[in-house]
């Protein structure tokens, strides 16, 4: 079970990180270093990894541990709101954290909650992955959330926020 959990994270992953691919994202990095929306694709030690950049950041909860993530974008693409945070590399394991989210309502986003989203990322080498029966809040005219369900690859719970700006 936890092997095919495993692969379904990493699907997840990639899924949640590929959906943005620039435009409207936040922008604004510091220190003299350029901030593009969708990310930075570079290669590390041959590996492929997409470094974000940004003012968005997460606190998560899974496994008995908090962490934090920071230097990310939300945007608001159509019908999807999309989060990604820290920098994502494929295996999963290839980056040093990376929190991903993908809201998919058919309709125009706003604040309000939702169920059947893709949540997943990974920190200090341990994946996680919230079940599609877990729910977002969205608040704050879209520039702060707080999420909570079942993780599934560690089958315990998994709870955070997360805010834009």
């Amino acid at each position: 079970m936890r092997r095919s959990a495993a692969g379904a994270v990493a699907g997840l992953l990639a899924i949640v990180a590929l959906a943005s691919c620039g435009g409207g994202g936040s922008g604004g990095g510091s220190g003299g270093s350029q901030c593009t929306a969708g990310g930075t694709v570079k290669t590390v030690n041959g590996t492929t990894i997409r470094e974000f950049c940004g003012p968005a950041k997460v606190t998560v909860t899974f496994g008995g541990n908090t962490f934090s993530l920071t230097n990310g974008e939300c945007e608001m693409l159509s019908d999807m709101f999309v989060v990604n945070i820290g920098t994502f590399g494929l295996p999963p394991e290839s980056s040093p954290g990376y929190f991903g989210l993908n809201i998919t309502a058919g309709h125009k986003i706003a604040d309000g909650s939702y169920s059947g989203v893709s949540l997943a990322g990974n920190v200090q080498h341990k994946k996680f992955a919230m079940s599609p029966s877990g729910s977002v809040t969205l608040k704050n005219g879209l520039t702060a959330g707080d999420f909570t369900g079942t993780e599934f690859v560690n089958e315990g719970m998994i709870t955070g926020s997360f805010t834009c700006s």
